[in-house]
Protein backbone atom coordinates (compact mmCIF):
# COMPACT_ATOMS: atom_id res chain seq x y z
CA UNK A 1 0.00 0.00 0.00
CA UNK A 2 2.43 2.25 1.12
CA UNK A 3 4.43 1.80 -2.57
CA UNK A 4 0.88 2.73 -4.28
CA UNK A 5 0.73 5.83 -2.47
CA UNK A 6 4.61 6.64 -2.99
CA UNK A 7 4.18 6.40 -6.83
CA UNK A 8 0.60 8.65 -6.67
CA UNK A 9 2.82 11.21 -4.69
CA UNK A 10 5.21 10.94 -7.54
CA UNK A 11 2.77 11.11 -10.06
CA UNK A 12 0.86 14.33 -8.66
CA UNK A 13 3.71 16.15 -8.20
CA UNK A 14 5.42 15.43 -12.04
CA UNK A 15 1.51 16.77 -13.01
CA UNK A 16 2.47 19.94 -10.99
CA UNK A 17 5.56 20.49 -12.30
CA UNK A 18 4.40 19.82 -15.63
CA UNK A 19 1.21 22.40 -15.68
CA UNK A 20 3.55 24.90 -13.68
CA UNK A 21 6.17 25.01 -16.42
CA UNK A 22 3.83 25.29 -18.76
CA UNK A 23 1.86 28.14 -17.11
CA UNK A 24 4.97 30.31 -16.29
CA UNK A 25 6.03 30.00 -20.18
CA UNK A 26 2.62 31.22 -21.32
CA UNK A 27 3.00 33.68 -19.14
CA UNK A 28 6.31 34.94 -20.52
CA UNK A 29 5.46 34.55 -24.09
CA UNK A 30 2.11 37.11 -23.64
CA UNK A 31 4.79 40.06 -22.28
CA UNK A 32 7.01 39.06 -25.74
CA UNK A 33 4.44 38.89 -27.72
CA UNK A 34 4.82 39.64 -31.45
CA UNK A 35 2.72 42.72 -32.18
CA UNK A 36 0.19 42.27 -35.34
CA UNK A 37 1.86 45.34 -36.65
CA UNK A 38 4.50 47.70 -36.78
CA UNK A 39 3.25 51.54 -37.25
CA UNK A 40 5.15 55.22 -36.82
CA UNK A 41 3.35 56.88 -34.37
CA UNK A 42 1.99 59.98 -36.91
CA UNK A 43 0.85 57.00 -39.63
CA UNK A 44 -1.22 55.99 -36.88
CA UNK A 45 -3.08 58.88 -35.94
CA UNK A 46 -2.99 59.77 -39.73
CA UNK A 47 -5.05 56.67 -40.02
CA UNK A 48 -7.62 57.19 -37.37
CA UNK A 49 -8.16 61.01 -38.18
CA UNK A 50 -8.93 59.95 -41.92
CA UNK A 51 -11.29 56.77 -41.50
CA UNK A 52 -11.89 55.95 -38.10
CA UNK A 53 -13.98 53.14 -38.62
CA UNK A 54 -11.84 51.49 -41.04
CA UNK A 55 -9.04 51.91 -38.56
CA UNK A 56 -11.01 50.15 -35.58
CA UNK A 57 -11.48 47.46 -38.17
CA UNK A 58 -7.50 46.82 -38.70
CA UNK A 59 -5.98 48.02 -35.10
CA UNK A 60 -8.89 47.91 -32.60
CA UNK A 61 -8.11 45.86 -29.90
CA UNK A 62 -4.50 44.66 -31.61
CA UNK A 63 -1.23 44.61 -30.13
CA UNK A 64 1.06 46.53 -31.73
CA UNK A 65 4.15 48.36 -31.96
CA UNK A 66 4.02 52.03 -32.09
CA UNK A 67 7.10 53.97 -32.93
CA UNK A 68 7.46 58.07 -32.56
CA UNK A 69 9.27 60.63 -30.50
CA UNK A 70 8.42 60.88 -26.80
CA UNK A 71 6.74 64.32 -25.88
CA UNK A 72 5.83 64.20 -22.63
CA UNK A 73 5.93 61.03 -19.77
CA UNK A 74 3.60 61.79 -16.98
CA UNK A 75 1.30 60.12 -14.18
CA UNK A 76 -2.14 60.00 -14.71
CA UNK A 77 -5.05 61.00 -12.12
CA UNK A 78 -4.77 56.99 -11.67
CA UNK A 79 -1.84 56.94 -11.01
CA UNK A 80 -0.56 55.28 -14.25
CA UNK A 81 2.66 56.03 -16.05
CA UNK A 82 1.53 57.88 -19.57
CA UNK A 83 3.80 58.35 -22.55
CA UNK A 84 2.81 60.51 -25.17
CA UNK A 85 4.20 60.06 -28.79
CA UNK A 86 4.55 62.90 -31.49
CA UNK A 87 2.48 62.69 -34.12
CA UNK A 88 3.11 66.39 -35.82
CA UNK A 89 -0.88 67.19 -35.00
CA UNK A 90 -2.60 68.51 -32.12
CA UNK A 91 -4.02 65.64 -31.37
CA UNK A 92 -1.13 62.55 -29.72
CA UNK A 93 -0.46 58.94 -28.91
CA UNK A 94 -0.99 58.17 -25.47
CA UNK A 95 0.20 55.03 -24.47
CA UNK A 96 -0.53 54.12 -20.93
CA UNK A 97 1.99 51.65 -19.10
CA UNK A 98 1.60 48.35 -17.49
CA UNK A 99 2.38 48.78 -13.89
CA UNK A 100 5.11 46.42 -13.96
CA UNK A 101 6.83 49.15 -16.77
CA UNK A 102 6.42 52.22 -14.60
CA UNK A 103 9.83 52.61 -13.04
CA UNK A 104 11.63 52.16 -16.60
CA UNK A 105 9.22 54.76 -18.09
CA UNK A 106 10.18 57.23 -15.32
CA UNK A 107 13.63 57.53 -16.84
CA UNK A 108 12.83 57.95 -20.89
CA UNK A 109 13.85 61.58 -22.20
CA UNK A 110 11.86 63.50 -23.96
CA UNK A 111 13.09 63.87 -27.56
CA UNK A 112 13.99 60.36 -27.36
CA UNK A 113 12.85 57.95 -29.59
CA UNK A 114 10.64 55.06 -28.42
CA UNK A 115 9.16 51.62 -29.65
CA UNK A 116 6.02 51.11 -27.40
CA UNK A 117 3.99 48.30 -27.51
CA UNK A 118 0.71 47.72 -26.80
CA UNK A 119 -3.22 46.89 -27.07
CA UNK A 120 -4.63 49.29 -29.08
CA UNK A 121 -7.84 51.32 -27.66
CA UNK A 122 -9.03 52.99 -30.05
CA UNK A 123 -9.24 56.68 -30.66
CA UNK A 124 -10.06 58.76 -28.07
CA UNK A 125 -9.06 62.86 -28.40
CA UNK A 126 -5.86 60.94 -30.06
CA UNK A 127 -5.09 57.23 -30.31
CA UNK A 128 -5.35 55.26 -26.99
CA UNK A 129 -2.60 52.44 -25.88
CA UNK A 130 -3.51 50.08 -23.19
CA UNK A 131 -1.30 47.59 -21.35
CA UNK A 132 2.31 49.15 -22.52
CA UNK A 133 5.64 47.91 -22.79
CA UNK A 134 8.76 49.42 -24.17
CA UNK A 135 9.81 47.12 -27.22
Amino acid sequence: MTRRNNRFSRGLLLIGVVVSFIAFSLSREFEKFTPEFKISAAKLHYVYSTDEENANEVFLNKRICVVGKLLKVEVDENGDTVLTLDTNESRRVRCIMSSDEDQSAQGLEVGMKVEIKGLCAGYISGVVMLDCTLA
